[in-house]
This record gives structure tokens, C-alpha cells and sequence, in this order.
């Protein structure tokens, strides 16, 4: 049977991507400003697939056979749906979605019937990629579902893999300080050996031979979030009102501007407002102050000092979301690092400004 290369396009005014009718597969995920493609080229000589959804099993199984209620069945690693044509169900300028259901083929290695949906939809530079699995049969229903995306690692000419990191966070938002891998074995089968990764604020480096030993299988809800940190970043420093129980944190509230605002003022707005991320590590911790070293994913006005506001430690200084206190005459915020690549060379360049004489007391 011949593959069917036809694919959806979803747009808006941030990124594209691009999915295939086959396997419902995620092919392409660009930034529109800087045509940059996020996912794997599905170069074929490596991994000839970019971001395969995989149904009804995730993994492999012994010697490729399972058993269910006395039957053998035969099944390949990841199961079939990512290998199947889906038909188009529904389709907006920014969301769509493709439907797959059983056959008499897919019946033979897996004895239920099931209506399988899976959805993308743009929101603002993110993917939302979602799954419905219906059971239409008249018994329970065994299945696994997964997400296998593929992304370039390094993006640009010039950096290093071990440049980039892994960032976890468990279920309570809070930053593990270890994950315990389950080993992968012959034939993708996990193993019961454990290997344990000491993280560091959270983050591991991206050793060019973390997966040697094939795919982190992190187990038992260690972890809730995971994300790919790239090495271009601008950092701020920053000094917020009170004591911080945690070293470091996530903030993820939408920011909209307070309607008829003059000067502009902007807020939490968990309704309508825009995405917003902003990530925090405490430097110095005083007796009603802390300096924080801060990076953000997202560009949104005054995104720090709304989001540090929101959780109860505005800046000081900062007339807008906090007080003037603490000797700032301003915001107590200094973008001080920017980390990027020279657009002709491919070269690494670290800039760095100054801190100003107002900081000094909490350097110290």
C-alpha cells in the first residue's frame, strides 16, 4: 500500500506547523520570524520520523508476542497507529484533527475495536497535542498511548549538544534534585535495573551520551514536566520583597492589559490573557528581600515584575506592581546576560552589562 503524503497546514502569527494524514504525525514545527524548524528532519540514515503517536502499546514486548486471554497476538514496538492512514475529521484556521478507527487488519494483532482521535492547535508560539480513545466494545480495553517527538538538538551552527538541558518539574511544580531511569533492555524491553541522574537546580546537561543506552524511562509520577532549554537566553537579575521558601521556580499565569490602562498597566488574567513563562533562581537570600536570577521563554510587557507580583514577591522599588521601598528609586530589575549566536559566523557571544550601583548592596 503507498504511503499517503498528504499533509494539513496550521498557521497564526507566531508559527506553522505541518501534519501528515499518515500516522497523524507532527512533521513541522517552525517559528515564523526566523523560519527556525524545531523538529527532527526525519533523516532516514538516523530516525526516519519526526513525532510518531504511539498506540495501542508504548515500548515493545518480549519477542514481539503478547498474550491475551490465552491468544498470542504479534505486535511491533510502539504498536500500529503511527504506521496507518487517519482521515481528517475537523479542521479551523488553528486546530485540527484526524480520526483512525479498527479494521479487520488492526483486529488480528489487537482484539478491540476503538475510535482514536488525535488533535493539534496553535496557541500563540505552543502545540497543544491532544488524544480521545474511545472503547466501542462491549468489555474492558487494554492500551497504551504515547508522545514520541524527535527535536534538533543543537539548533544552530556552531553550539554543542552538551550546551543544552533537560529541565524536570514533579507534580507539585517543584524541582526534583534526582530522577531514577528504568534501564531499557534487548529489544526495547524495560528492565528491572535503575540508574540514577543527580540533577542540578533541576536541570541535567545534555551529554552527547545520555542516550547511549536508548530512551529515560522516568517512572512512577517522578516527574509531571520536562522541557529542551536552549542555550540562547536573555537573563535578568532582579531583587523581590519577601522571603522565598523554594531556590527556584516556574511561573506560567496569562498576562493581558488592564483595559483603558494609561500608562499601559498589565495583569494576571487566567481567562483571556496571553501565555506567559518565566523561570526563577534565587542568588541571595535577606532578611525581607531576595536577588533572583531570572530568564523568561516568553516576551510579554512587564512579564517579571506581573508574574513575581502575582506570587506575592513584587519588585521592590516598583511603582506599577509593588512599592518604592528597599532604596530603589525604579523596578529592581537588570537585564545583565544575553547569550546568542552571531547570524554569519555561527559564533557563541556572551554579552554582559554592567550591574548598576543600586544592586550592589544585595551582591554583596
Amino acid at each position: 500500500m503507498q504511503k499517503n503524503t498528504e499533509q494539513m497546514k496550521l498557521k497564526n502569527d507566531q508559527i506553522e506547523v505541518i501534519v501528515n494524514y499518515h500516522g497523524a504525525e507532527l512533521r513541522s514545527l517552525k517559528k515564523k520570524a526566523t523560519d527556525q524548524e524545531y523538529l527532527w528532519n526525519a533523516d532516514a540514515k538516523y530516525w526516519g520520523r519526526t513525532s510518531p503517536v504511539l498506540f495501542p502499546f508504548v515500548g515493545g514486548v518480549k519477542n514481539k508476542v503478547y498474550r491475551y486471554e490465552g491468544k498470542e497476538y504479534p505486535m511491533n514496538q510502539h504498536g500500529f497507529a503511527r504506521d496507518m492512514e487517519f482521515s481528517l475529521v475537523s479542521q479551523s484556521a488553528d486546530e485540527v484533527w484526524f480520526a483512525l478507527e479498527d479494521t479487520e487488519e488492526t483486529y488480528k494483532v489487537y482484539p478491540f475495536h476503538f475510535h482514536l482521535e488525535i488533535g493539534y492547535r496553535l496557541e500563540d508560539a505552543s502545540v497543544s497535542v491532544m488524544w480521545k480513545v474511545k472503547n466501542i466494545n462491549d468489555k474492558e480495553m487494554h492500551f497504551a498511548i504515547g508522545a514520541h517527538p524527535a527535536f534538533f538538538c543543537p539548533l544552530h551552527e556552531g553550539e554543542k549538544q552538551s550546551e543544552y538541558c533537560l529541565g524536570f518539574r514533579n507534580g507539585q511544580g517543584k524541582v526534583p534534585e534526582a530522577l531514577v531511569n528504568t534501564v531499557f533492555g534487548e529489544g526495547g524491553v524495560v528492565t528491572t535495573q535503575k540508574k540514577e541522574y543527580k540533577l542540578t537546580d533541576g536541570f541535567l546537561p545534555m551529554d552527547e551520551h545520555l542516550f547511549d543506552g536508548d530512551a529515560l524511562v522516568i517512572e512512577d509520577h517522578q516527574i509531571q514536566k520536562v522541557v529542551l532549554m536552549d542555550p540562547q537566553k536573555k537573563e535578568y537579575l532582579a531583587v523581590a520583597e519577601g522571603y522565598f521558601a523554594e531556590k527556584t521556580g516556574e511561573i506560567h499565569l496569562p498576562i493581558s492589559q488592564v483595559p483603558g490602562s494609561s500608562p499601559i498597566r498589565m495583569e494576571v488574567n487566567p481567562t483571556d490573557g496571553k501565555k506567559a513563562h518565566t523561570y526563577w533562581k534565587v542568588e541571595r537570600q535577606f532578611q525581607n528581600a531576595a536577588l533572583l536570577r531570572v530568564h523568561i521563554t516568553t516576551g510579554r510587557t512587564h512579564q517579571i515584575r506581573v508574574h513575581l507580583a502575582g506570587i506575592g514577591h513584587p519588585l521592590l522599588g516598583d511603582p506599577l506592581y509593588g512599592k518604592t521601598c528597599g532604596g530603589f528609586s525604579r523596578a529592581a530589575l537588570h537585564a545583565w546576560k544575553l547569550i546568542l549566536h552571531h547570524p554569519v559566523t555561527g559564533e557563541k557571544l556572551v554579552i554582559e552589562a554592567a550591574v548598576p550601583g543600586d544592586f550592589k548592596e544585595y551582591e554583596r
